[in-house]
C-alpha cells in the first residue's frame, strides 16, 4: 500500500497525461475530492481510463462528471454500498468495474448509463437486481 504525497501524485498525473490512463490503485484514498478531479481534469484532458482500485472509497464526487472522455473506471475493491449515481453522467463510459465491494442490490442507476458495456460487480453481497438491467441493450458483459 502506498500512501499518495504530493510528489506521487504530480508523477501519476504526468503519466496519466502520457497514457491517456490514470492509475491511483493501492494508494490507500479514503476520498476523491473537488480538487482533485480539477487537477486531474486539466492535467489530464484526454483521460479515458479512470484506476481507482483497492482504495477505502465509499462515494465518488460529483465533480466526476466533469471528466466526460472517461470510457473505463476501475473501483474494485473499496467500499462501495452502491453503485455511485454520477456515474450515469459520463456519457462514454463503457466499462465500470466494482467488483469486491460492498453491493447488496443493483438498482436502475444501471439503465441510465447510455453505453455501458461491460459491467463487474463480482465479490459483492448482491441480492436484488431492479428489473430494468435487463433492458439495457448495449451491455455484453456482466459478472
Amino acid at each position: 500500500m502506498q500512501l499518495l504525497d504530493a510528489e506521487k501524485w504530480k508523477t501519476k498525473l504526468s503519466d496519466g497525461k502520457r497514457t491517456g490512463k490514470l492509475n491511483l490503485s493501492y494508494c490507500d484514498l479514503p476520498e476523491l475530492t473537488a480538487t482533485q478531479i480539477s487537477q486531474i481534469k486539466t492535467a489530464v484532458p484526454n483521460l479515458h481510463e479512470l484506476d481507482l482500485r483497492s482504495n477505502s472509497l465509499t462515494e465518488l464526487p460529483d465533480e466526476l462528471a466533469e471528466l466526460r472522455t472517461l470510457k473505463s473506471v476501475k473501483l474494485n475493491y473499496n467500499k462501495f454500498e452502491r453503485i455511485p449515481d454520477i456515474l450515469a453522467e459520463l456519457p462514454r463510459l463503457t466499462n465500470l468495474e466494482m467488483g469486491g465491494n460492498l453491493i447488496t442490490a443493483v438498482d436502475e442507476i444501471v439503465a441510465q448509463m447510455p453505453v455501458i458495456k461491460e459491467l463487474d460487480l463480482s465479490g459483492n453481497q448482491i441480492s436484488s437486481v431492479h428489473p430494468s438491467l435487463g433492458g439495457v441493450e448495449s451491455l455484453t458483459f456482466l459478472n
